[in-house]
């Protein structure tokens, strides 16, 4: 799991988070 700062998660957990 190579996931920088940001992280998809994060990204997917904002959009998710709507």
């Amino acid at each position: 799991m190579l996931a920088p700062r940001w992280s998809i998660n994060d990204v997917l957990f904002g959009i998710r988070q709507t």
